[in-house]
């Protein structure tokens, strides 16, 4: 009975892509963008507007507090979770997927979260809710439906992050590679 004959070498393409590139660059665009855009509506906070909220005994602004204390711990946690994200991408650590989907799970309710405090203080004051948070929240959604998928199924995460072979058997096109 003859041996088998040695298998091949593995190369990229039977592998599949490596690294941050291809359709991963997307996310990480999108982590450094709410990181900004979030820093800056931060920045833009009424600062003297929340202390007089939180230090004045004022009774007609006790429901003001605990709509802008969420806005405002949102705000840090959206922050904070876009840093670790990025940092843990940069470090091809192999929790990214696992991160991820905790992120964007996060994010959805950190939106409707907002969209609800921002509904409170406009009850609160007498003026109109914002109409954007709806926006916000359906794309929080399908962002959480495009990339938590890619994130556990794509070849290139896989690759990438070091992780066990992908549980995939659909092709569509290596889920995004």
């Amino acid at each position: 009975m003859a041996a088998a004959p040695p298998s091949p070498p593995v190369t990229q393409e039977q592998n599949g892509p490596v690294g941050v590139g291809g359709w991963l660059i997307l996310p990480i665009l999108s982590l450094v963008v709410t990181l900004i855009l979030t820093a800056i509506n931060l920045a833009k906070t009424p600062w003297d507007g929340v202390t007089a909220i939180f230090l004045n005994g004022r009774p007609e602004l006790a429901p003001l507090r605990l709509p802008v204390l969420c806005s405002l711990v949102g705000a840090v946690l959206l922050i904070g979770g876009s840093v670790f994200a990025l940092v843990q991408i940069y470090r091809c650590s192999p929790r990214v997927p696992k991160i991820m989907t905790v992120f964007y799970v996060a994010a959805i309710f950190l939106t409707i979260g907002e969209a609800i405090a921002d509904a409170a203080i406009s009850s609160a004051t007498g003026s109109l809710p914002d109409p954007i948070h709806i926006r916000d929240i359906v794309g929080a959604v399908i962002r959480a439906a495009i990339w938590i998928p890619y994130f556990h199924k794509s070849r290139r995460v896989a690759n990438t992050f070091k992780i066990q072979e992908t549980t995939t058997n659909a092709r569509l096109d290596e889920v995004f590679s």
